[in-house]
């Protein structure tokens, strides 16, 4: 595979280091998350995925079934408690790029998903959370473009 889609937002989270601390923890839009815990809820699923779904994957065994969205997604933001955005960036690029090494080494073969009809391959993994990435890429690009034209206008 030529690019995988989940390393295209490492570039943009070694950016985001350099803004405020204050902007990274202002909520992107009423009752949102912000900067800090999107970047946290990510960081979380990768560690997820690097802990538990991809070693099964190396060894040829059913991955563990998704852990439920909402619910998993509290637990990640509760446990953010205490770091600084910078520190979460920082935790979040570093396990990212250990994320994207092991996917490009693992074999590209379909394994079953435990609970489930589906198959997942290295690549699919890759789309489906690449995808999941530039969802949050694009909030947190339209907060940070608003928060500038704002500033500007004041």
């Amino acid at each position: 595979m030529a690019e995988w889609k989940m390393e295209a937002i490492i570039p943009f989270a070694g950016m985001l280091e350099e803004q405020n601390e204050t902007w990274l923890n202002t909520p992107t839009a009423p009752a949102k998350w912000g900067t800090r815990e999107i970047i946290g809820h990510l960081f979380y699923w990768d560690r997820f995925l690097l802990e538990s779904v991809l070693p099964a994957m190396q060894a040829g065994k059913p991955i563990p079934p998704f852990p439920i969205p909402d619910v998993y997604n509290r637990s990640a933001v509760a446990a953010l408690e205490g770091r600084s955005a910078h520190r979460l960036i920082r935790d979040f690029i570093e396990t990212r790029q250990a994320l994207v090494a092991v996917l490009k080494e693992t074999a590209p073969e379909s394994v079953p998903q435990k609970g489930s009809d589906k198959t997942w391959t290295p690549a699919e993994l890759d789309a489906f959370f690449g995808a999941h990435d530039e969802h949050h890429q694009l909030q947190i690009e339209t907060f940070l473009h608003d928060r500038n034209q704002a500033y500007r206008r004041s």
